[in-house]
């Protein structure tokens, strides 16, 4: 029976935002600012596959801008980065982020396409924030 409050203490953000990949591509997503944020996960949904793999690459740096950005090293991945893909229709995968940068971005990068995919999208779900409001 759920009895605590994961709703108040949770961020949720649009890492990809939902769409449709046509052609053998990266595909840059957005930056998220992980600031006072203890946990994170990032979940990939991937809709009507027609072809291709679709893999996610992490990236994380301290500057806005993510100037600064290198691929997050395994260690700061809980999970496997390379199980973040979809290769059949309505899949769903996810990893754990513990780095410490504040921003991180993903990017998709497509292979094997001709046809596509439709309705691809990466969430992250950020709870344990070090400020966690009072529970009412």
């Amino acid at each position: 029976m759920a009895s605590s409050d994961l709703h108040t203490i949770t961020k949720k953000e649009i890492l990809f935002r939902l769409q449709a990949i046509v052609s053998n591509t990266t595909t840059l997503g957005q930056i998220i600012d992980t600031t006072n944020l203890e946990s994170v996960e990032i979940v990939m949904i991937g809709g009507v596959l027609s072809d291709g793999e679709y893999q996610l690459d992490l990236f994380e740096g301290d500057d806005p801008n993510l100037a600064d950005s290198q691929a997050v090293s395994a260690e700061f991945i809980i999970g496997n980065i390379t199980d973040m893909n979809v290769v059949a229709s309505n899949q769903i995968s996810s990893i754990g982020y513990i780095g410490h940068k504040r921003f991180i971005m993903g990017d998709i990068v497509s292979t094997g396409v001709t046809t596509g995919i439709v309705g691809l999208t990466v969430a992250v779900i950020a709870n344990s924030p070090r400020h966690a409001p009072e529970p009412q």
